[in-house]
């Protein structure tokens, strides 16, 4: 029997080790996929490495927004086994946790400057440190970690990799045998490598990429509510700034312009990391700053984006006249040692409406997935702005031709009673002539006897009764003949349609399906009704109370040995002042002259509901809102 066959059959297979720490990847693929942030899974991530690779300490760097590999999660103990404390190596002045340049020290080697398009890092493995990195000169911080572990001396650093360029390094320091400190296996490193970096990276991305689903979902749920209702764009632009620079994104500064009514650029949202300072900035010219030779004008006008990957070095081009923009505030992003940005236009198709700037602290490489990113929110911003302006300009020619159409209702019931009473003047002139002549002949200085004048008066009388009953029979053959109506559905109809873009109105219904059809003039009721509901929708909107609300109803009710049907249109809106209250239905009256009343509404409600044998009333307070109460009889009644 070899020795191989003996240690599989005593049970010492030396990959037993290994087999059993990629069972411990599942448990921590496990772990890291609760994870919500990138922050509690670094936590997590260090713990486990910690205490599965039997290490003194663990860590893991990523890259910060200037382009640093800083510390993000630490675990283990120093020489006197006590909690290395999270804020061990902060830097009062730099005002960061232990950081490292790119290229540099053990953590940095083996990974390109951040930014660049491509470039993945590579592991590096060493049992000897203090050797291998000699303390300051190599190994940033090895005389701290020397002094406070006790001695330095293996390591392994692997690179956390993503799909084109490595964003950070998973790091172990001093393995841990039974008799105190030993070397870490090529197995170690390999398993480092190959599984957990590769599960932590996987899962730092997936975080990432989380977060660019939530930017993208939060601007399209405002793009399908900015087409029903009204949103403010400034409010949305100013959420969105602030996720720009949050921990998952290399962005330090977001500011989003747009083009206002007035062709101007106004600053709608300036957002910024904690380290930025705005003193120095000057906002310019809004007026002209599209106009101009700025790079932000130059976007604007062309509608295309550009990206600075080198702010200094773009600095002295523009000096030197190499280039055909300008920065604004050169001095300020000197200052906050600015050294990326990217503009990109606010626009849909080809229309632009503002700017969205981005600024980073390193030499940022715009990949084609980020610009794909940036592009494409863009374009989701720009459309809520122009979805909002379309709507807001389509709901105020809806009210206008809603407005509109009720004054030409008015008016023309109004022209049609005119136009007849104008007719049966025309006619009747003559007549009223000779009628003015003989009441001349009246007169005490007429010739005429008693008899005879009482003769001319009891003929006109006679005329005039004749000609009474003529003109009262033209007014009511100029109405339509009566038909059947189903009240309800009547009711529903004319609700249904001014209550169409009324979307915070709140309609509450209560109708008696026991009501029969009804005889009466459908035209006339319909108008009296929807008079009636575009009123109180008019003043609930103009009191504009935190639930507005609309109460529809329908009823029998029984009066007098009369019985009728009852509809009661209630809101919640202003109500009517007592002071008004007995010009409410008077003819030319109005509160709303300014936005085209013409005071006929409630006047000829009340005179089609008279000529019916109906009734309309109401009952208001102050401020709690108004109901109308209309009784139309079963069967016409005149009084």
């Amino acid at each position: 029997m070899d020795q191989e066959q003996a240690d599989m059959k005593s049970g010492n297979d030396p990959g037993d080790e290994l087999f059993q720490l990629y069972d411990y990847a599942d448990s921590l693929d496990e772990l890291l996929s609760k994870c919500d942030t990138i922050q509690d899974l670094c936590k997590i991530a260090v713990e486990f490495v910690q205490e599965r690779l039997n290490t003194q300490v663990a860590f893991i760097f990523l890259f910060d927004k200037d382009g640093f590999l800083t510390r993000e999660a630490i675990m283990g103990f120093d020489k006197n086994g006590d909690a290395i404390p999270e804020d061990w190596l902060f830097d009062a002045v730099k005002m960061k946790a232990e950081h490292y340049v790119p290229g540099k020290s053990f953590t940095g080697k083996g990974i390109p400057p951040v930014g660049h398009t491509k470039g993945l890092g590579r592991p590096l493995y060493s049992n000897n440190l203090q050797k291998d990195y000699h303390k300051d000169r190599e190994y940033k911080y090895g005389t701290e970690y020397a002094e406070k572990l006790g001695k330095l001396k293996s390591g392994i650093s692997i690179k956390l990799n993503g799909f084109h360029r490595a964003f950070g390094a998973l790091d172990v320091i001093n393995k841990i045998g039974q008799s105190g400190l030993t070397d870490f296996t090529r197995e170690d490193a390999y398993y480092l490598n190959s599984v957990i970096s590769s599960l932590i990276a996987s899962h730092i991305s997936n975080i990432r990429r989380q977060h660019r689903k939530e930017i993208y979902k939060f601007l399209t749920d405002w793009l399908f509510k900015s087409s029903t209702e009204p949103v403010v764009f400034k409010n949305i632009c100013i959420a969105l700034a602030k996720q720009l620079i949050s921990d998952t994104t290399p962005f330090k500064i977001c500011i989003i312009r747009q083009l206002n009514d007035q062709n101007q650029l106004d600053n709608l949202a300036k957002e910024a990391t904690d380290d930025i300072s705005w003193t120095g900035r000057t906002i310019g010219s809004p007026r002209s700053e599209h106009q101009n030779n700025t790079i932000t004008g130059k976007v604007f006008r062309e509608n295309s984006s550009m990206y600075v990957e080198n702010i200094p070095d773009a600095i002295k081009k523009i000096d030197e006249g190499l280039v055909d923009y300008t920065f604004h505030n050169p001095e300020w992003m000197t200052s906050n040692k600015l050294k990326s940005m990217a503009i990109f236009p606010l626009h849909s198709g080809n229309k632009t409406v503002g700017v969205i700037t981005l600024y980073s602290g390193y030499e940022y490489k715009f990949s084609e997935g980020n610009i794909y990113f940036l592009e494409n929110i863009s374009h989701l911003l720009a459309s809520i702005y122009i979805v909002n302006k379309t709507r807001d300009k389509l709901e105020a020619t809806e009210i206008s031709l809603i407005e509109e159409q009720h004054k030409l209702f008015s008016e023309s019931r109004q022209i049609g009673h005119n136009s007849m009473i104008q007719n049966i003047l025309h006619e009747y002139k003559n007549e009223l002539i000779e009628f003015s002549l003989v009441l001349s002949q009246l007169s005490d200085k007429s010739n005429l006897n008693v008899n005879s004048k009482e003769k001319l008066i009891r003929d006109k009388i006679t005329w005039i009764e004749k000609r009474t009953s003529e003109i009262n029979q033209e007014f009511k053959s100029s109405s339509q003949e009566p038909e059947l109506v189903d009240i309800n559905k009547k009711v529903k109809e004319v609700a249904n349609l001014l209550l169409a873009n009324e979307y915070n109105i709140s309609l509450l219904e209560d109708f008696d399906q026991t009501i029969v059809v009804v005889e009466i003039d459908e035209s006339a009721i319909s108008a009296v009704i929807y008079n009636l509901i575009r009123n109180a929708i008019m003043a609930i909107n103009e009191a504009n109370p935190t639930q507005k609300k609309l109460f529809l109803s329908t009823g029998l009710v029984s009066i007098k040995r009369i019985e009728y049907i009852e509809i009661l249109i209630r809101d919640n809106g202003k109500g009517i002042p007592n002071e008004i209250s007995h010009l409410v239905f008077s003819e030319g009256f109005s509160t709303r002259r300014k936005q085209g009343g013409t005071g006929m509404g409630l006047f000829i409600a009340k005179k089609v509901m008279d000529d019916f044998g109906g009734k309309i009333m109401y009952t208001s307070q102050v401020d709690h809102g108004t109901t109308f109460r209309l009784l139309i009889p079963y069967k016409r009644y005149l009084p």
